[in-house]
This record gives structure tokens, C-alpha cells and sequence, in this order.
């Protein structure tokens, strides 16, 4: 993470049926790989799954991240929030719409402090950030950073505006020069801890935007 390498973290993505499967496999990875620094939680549980997210309530994240808190300490890592972005549909064990990333991020806390009388732990804020401009992303991960008192992971971004004016998303040359002006930008930055490009697992030739390293048919 950050300037000087490259490292892996795993990840407990969700929760539901699969969760004692992946939380099994974190604790084995983490057993085995002593020099692993963090611990990412739940990923955008604000999305549904069929756009990426792990669609859990608040509540269903705050009867669980007790045991996320015990595994990092257990093996000595840094536990990373869940991963936060805008949601615009409603979760299915609720039924609500959770917008801007504090919303969702909120109502986790104050159901975390019904449950354990307490906020949740964790180390710093884990972001997905697909704006354009390293203005924005930089702006982004500042604003939250300075809203949780955190420092900020930034593990997942590209640029992928659906806005008609906003345009280096559209050519592959438009995409390396953001991905780079945003490198620059996040590699000075002292709120940010560490960052990882999105790279799509679709067809190239229908989202050229995130897969600058390699095709996938």
C-alpha cells in the first residue's frame, strides 16, 4: 500500500450465508501472511450485489464487526472501515436508501453503540472514488477523512463519469492521464494511506476505462 509497493489485504467482503466462509479464509490468510498491515470490512454495503456491493443494513453490519475487530487485533492489523461510496437503491433488509457515504456510515455507528455501548473500531476509512478529476477524488477522500477524524484508503477508483461533459474516461490515453495526474495527487497526500486502481473484469471494448493494464475477452 501507498508509494514505495505493492500489497495485498484480504477482505471480509459480506455477510449472509457466505460470511463465516470468508471470515474463515481471512484469518487463514492472515495466519499465514504475518506481514499483512490491514484488514478491509465490508464491501459498499450501501449497494445491492448486482452492482458490487454486499447489501447489509446497518444493523446486520453492527452485530458482526465486533468479530472483525477481534481478528485484527488478534493478529496485530490495521482494520479498515467498510468500504464507502454513494448508494442510490434500496437495501433489501430494510428497504432504505442510503446516499451520501456518511449516511450509510452513521447509522452504523449509532446501531453499533445500541449493540456494545460504544463506536465501532476501526484504524482509517476505506473509499471507492470513479470521478474524473484528481480534484475531485483528492477533495473526496479529504472531506472524509476530516469528517471520521480518520486517515483514508482509497481501494477502489478509475474514472468512470457518466456526465456528457466530463470525458477522459472515453479514450484509453484519457484514462492513463488520469489514473497519473491522480497517482501524484494521492502520493503527496498525508490523509491518504494507501490507493488501488479499479481494473473491470467485463469486455475491454465496452468499458475501456478501467482495464488499462490488461484485455479480459
Amino acid at each position: 500500500i501507498g508509494t514505495a509497493y505493492f500489497a495485498f489485504c484480504p477482505m471480509i467482503w459480506c455477510c449472509g450465508k457466505d460470511f463465516e466462509d470468508m471470515f474463515q479464509n481471512a484469518e487463514a490468510y492472515l495466519a499465514a501472511h504475518p506481514e499483512t498491515e490491514y484488514l478491509l470490512g465490508f464491501n459498499e454495503p450501501m449497494m445491492k450485489n448486482a452492482y458490487g456491493g454486499c447489501d447489509m443494513t446497518p444493523s446486520e453490519a453492527a452485530e458482526l464487526w465486533i468479530r472483525l475487530e477481534d481478528l485484527a487485533k488478534k493478529y496485530g492489523v490495521k482494520l479498515a472501515s467498510p468500504a464507502l461510496t454513494w448508494g442510490f437503491e434500496p437495501l433489501t433488509g430494510d428497504g432504505k436508501v442510503y446516499g451520501a457515504p456518511e449516511e450509510w456510515m452513521n447509522a452504523w455507528i449509532e446501531e453499533f453503540k445500541k449493540l456494545h455501548g460504544r463506536e465501532p473500531y476501526f484504524d482509517c476509512v476505506a473509499l471507492h472514488s470513479y470521478m474524473d478529476y484528481a480534484a475531485a477524488v483528492v477533495w473526496f477522500c479529504e472531506y472524509y477523512s476530516d469528517y471520521f477524524k480518520k486517515p483514508v484508503l482509497l481501494t477502489e477508483f478509475c474514472a468512470w463519469s457518466n456526465e456528457e461533459n466530463q470525458t477522459p474516461h472515453k479514450s484509453l490515453a484519457g484514462q492513463i492521464d488520469s489514473m497519473t495526474q491522480k497517482l501524484e495527487a494521492l502520493d503527496v497526500n498525508e490523509k491518504v494511506l494507501g490507493y488501488a486502481w479499479f481494473m473491470s473484469h467485463a469486455e475491454t471494448k465496452k468499458v475501456p476505462y478501467n482495464s488499462i493494464f490488461t484485455e479480459k475477452g
